[in-house]
This record gives C-alpha cells, structure tokens and sequence, in this order.
C-alpha cells in the first residue's frame, strides 16, 4: 500500500488525479517483461521464489523459479520504447522494478529539465499524503 500512496503523491504532484482502476483478474502479462507468465498458483516456494526474482533490486542475481533463460533471451531482443519520430509510445520493458523507478525518476528529471519545476509540479502539495497521515515513515509529500 505504501508504493500506491507514494504513486499517488507523484501523479498529484504533476497535477494529475490518482488511477485507483484495476483489470480483472488474472490479466494478461503484457504490462511485464516479455517471458514473464502469470498464472494463478498455490502459495508456497515456487510462487514465493518467482516474485522474488520480479520483485528483486536491479544487480542483484536471483534465479527464477522457472523460466529463467527464456526471460532473458526475451529482454535481449526488446524493442526500445519510442524513436524520436513516433507521436504515441509502445510499452516500455523492465528487467526489475529498480530499473523501473530509475526510468519514472529519468523521465522526471527530464521534464523538469525542460518544463521546469515550477511548469512540472501543479498539483496543490497538500493534496498529497505524507508519514502523519498515514504513520509510514516511508511516505513523503
């Protein structure tokens, strides 16, 4: 819950409203890596080892529970995200959530470079929750 509050004072922050939708389940993989299969299975060692591995820092080496070789033969061969003359973006690929996170702060970093904080940042900050509202000392306006 504390990554969606955090999601949430980003999107508020650019002045947009937090997206709360969610697919049905189980959906298909097309928001992971290529290679990634999500299935429904019982708790136990497979399952906890395999979100494990999705779930991992970036250079940490982790075997998955299955399907490890043909998960990075897939990222080898993904498409980068955009060229320069497409107007609409394709799905980006993460080998981990870390990279992930570097990308979101990359794009960040970006706008504000070009936009300014001032342009970038819109949204009211006490919109945005923080530690006192919630008690995680994670949660940062």
């Amino acid at each position: 819950m504390l990554h969606l509050a955090l999601v949430s004072n980003l999107l508020t922050a650019i002045g947009a409203a937090p997206n709360l939708g969610r697919p049905q389940l189980p959906h298909p993989a097309r928001h992971y890596p290529p290679g990634v299969h999500v299935e429904l299975i019982p708790f136990g060692e497979r399952a906890l080892r395999h979100f494990m591995f999705l779930e991992r820092p970036e250079g940490f080496e982790l075997e998955d529970s299955a399907g490890a070789e043909e998960l990075r033969a897939a990222l080898a061969h993904a498409q980068p995200a955009m060229s320069a003359r497409e107007i609409v973006p394709r799905g980006q690929q993460f080998a981990t959530v870390g990279h992930l996170y570097r990308a979101v702060e990359g794009g960040l970093e970006h706008l504000s470079a070009v936009l300014g904080e001032d342009g970038l940042f819109v949204g009211p900050p006490r919109a945005q929750a923080g530690s006192a509202d919630f008690r995680w000392p994670g949660l940062t306006r």
